[in-house]
């Protein structure tokens, strides 16, 4: 049962992180810094680079929230009606492997939107 309440806390908090990180940052609301958000280069070269590389990763961390709530639900029905942890725990396994997995392409999508935006520092 442990196994599968770390796995579960670790996928929301995961999946929360991509999805809110890229919220915030392409409303405005977290301004550019190297702490939270997409710190690479691409985005953290101008203010617009940052909100228009957040809201093009934005998709993705729905995408990631969508496939927790998924999996963390099959992950509870096989808890609930399978007997036991011991296959619960696919449940949550896959939600974070999958999180792993959208990261890609939710750096990819930041890039591609910030290729063409201006490199000028606003601050």
């Amino acid at each position: 049962m442990a196994n599968f309440v770390a796995l579960t806390v670790c996928c929301v908090i995961v999946g929360a992180a991509l999805f809110c990180s890229a919220f915030f940052a392409s409303r405005g609301i977290l301004p550019r810094n190297r702490w939270i958000g997409i710190r690479l280069g691409f985005t953290l070269s101008s203010d617009a680079a940052w909100e228009i590389g957040h809201r093009a990763a934005l998709k993705w961390g729905a995408v990631a929230v969508i496939d927790d709530i998924c999996c963390l639900t099959a992950g509870l029905v096989l808890l609930l009606y399978d007997g036991g942890p011991q296959r619960a725990v696919w449940g949550p396994g896959a939600a974070l492997a999958s999180n792993v997995l959208i990261f890609v392409p939710y750096l990819v999508s930041a890039y591609k939107a910030t290729r063409n935006v201006s490199t000028v520092d606003n601050r």
